[in-house]
């Protein structure tokens, strides 16, 4: 890669979008750009919640370079984002073609199935993506659909492997928490969800543990707890969901 997209790297792994997507401009008005150039932007653009902008770069990126896995992965990752499920799958099976044991791609590829509502082809592609993927994630996200389906002990193994994998992941001990609530377990969802709170993670995260803990607390007959709580979670902004 050269110097230039090298710079504009590290600014990104520095969480510093605007200032990579100012040194990244003058890249791309080179003709014509190069694929790192293209792939960037995309990523730029998503770090920046700018889904069409993002969308355009990597749309170029996978026509200009049709046999590249990352742009046809980049692609399919940004229009699941954008919720746009039908060509989010035509894009993650072409990644997975050119590159069939790569795991964010069968993640995301499981991730979409499920948008499509297609739960059979989802539960058939997540243990290729956990064995392929070794962030706790792949776990964690195969465990959300196993809650839906209220297969809650095979959810607990899957958040089990994600906290194996990651024994600070705040995600994980709140999906738990939330396991823990549905089965009537109310000090135990308390008690992760407090936890949780103490770990780094997403605001949005943040938002969710607040909810549940006010309403676990208010089973258990806590209501000074869950008027806290309740407080807590209604000065965090939901965040918008494209």
């Amino acid at each position: 890669m050269p110097s230039d997209l090298a710079t504009v790297q590290q600014l990104l792994r520095q969480q510093r979008p605007a200032e990579a997507w100012a040194a990244l401009e003058t890249l791309l008005r080179q003709e014509p750009p190069s694929l790192e150039a293209l792939l960037l932007a995309g990523r730029i653009q998503l770090a920046l919640d700018q889904a069409p902008q993002a969308r355009t770069y990597l749309t170029h990126a996978a026509t200009l370079a049709p046999r590249s896995p990352a742009a046809h992965f980049l692609l399919g990752f940004c229009l699941y984002l954008d919720n746009d499920f039908t060509p989010a799958l035509a894009s993650l099976n072409t990644a997975r073609q050119l590159r069939a044991a790569d795991g964010p791609t069968l993640l995301y590829l499981a991730l979409t199935h499920e948008g499509l509502a297609d739960v059979e082809a989802a539960l058939k592609l997540y243990p290729e993506a956990i064995r392929q993927n070794p962030s706790p994630e792949a776990p964690l996200a195969f465990a959300r659909l196993l809650f839906t389906l209220h297969r809650l002990s095979e959810a607990h193994t899957q958040i089990k492997e994600a906290l194996r994998r990651d024994p600070q992941y705040r995600e994980a001990y709140s999906e738990r928490a939330r396991l823990h609530l549905e089965a009537g377990h109310f000090a135990e969802a308390v008690a992760d969800a407090e936890h949780a709170l103490t770990l780094p993670g997403l605001p949005q995260t943040e938002r969710q543990l607040h909810f549940l803990l006010a309403r676990a607390y208010q089973k258990l007959r806590n209501e000074p707890k869950a008027r806290l709580h309740r407080e807590a979670f209604e000065r965090i902004p939901p965040r918008l969901v494209r």
